[in-house]
């Protein structure tokens, strides 16, 4: 691909996250107490690095999202997606964006790696979850 050409993506092409991004949207809305993150960083650091750093470098992205226009709704999509993913799953999103990238005329033989970039999003999100879940259950002293 020469430098500076563009890809036609459509939504269907970018990895998909709702579970990831509703619970960021819940974290973001203080729907998870601060002693239930204070808790993840003492027995999960590098979980929790994780989670701060889709925090803070994914939560302007959100905002900006759900506040964007019609016409500039999937370019605030695609760049909080974009966060998403390079926080989450760096690696397998890397993968993914070479693939697109050598692949600009035929965005399907990427399915494959954009199906793992989202089976990696689904496991960090099942993973916090679990973790927060966890939280609710224990014994508070």
């Amino acid at each position: 691909m020469a430098s500076g050409t563009r890809v036609k993506i459509k939504s269907t092409d970018i990895p998909q996250l709702p579970a990831l991004i509703k619970l960021h949207d819940l974290i973001l809305t203080k729907k998870f107490k601060s002693h239930e993150l204070l808790q993840m960083r003492k027995g999960h650091p590098t979980f929790a690095l994780k989670l701060s750093a889709l925090v803070e470098n994914c939560s302007v992205n959100l905002l900006e999202m759900k506040s964007a226009t019609p016409e500039t709704k999937f370019a605030k999509y695609f760049q909080y997606t974009s966060c998403l993913c390079s926080t989450t799953c760096p690696e397998e999103f890397r993968e993914w964006v070479k693939c697109v990238k050598n692949n600009t005329s035929d965005l399907e033989k990427c399915e494959f790696l954009k199906n793992g970039v989202e089976r990696c999003g689904q496991k960090y999100s099942k993973d916090l979850l679990k973790l927060f879940m966890y939280d609710l259950y224990r014994v508070k002293v």
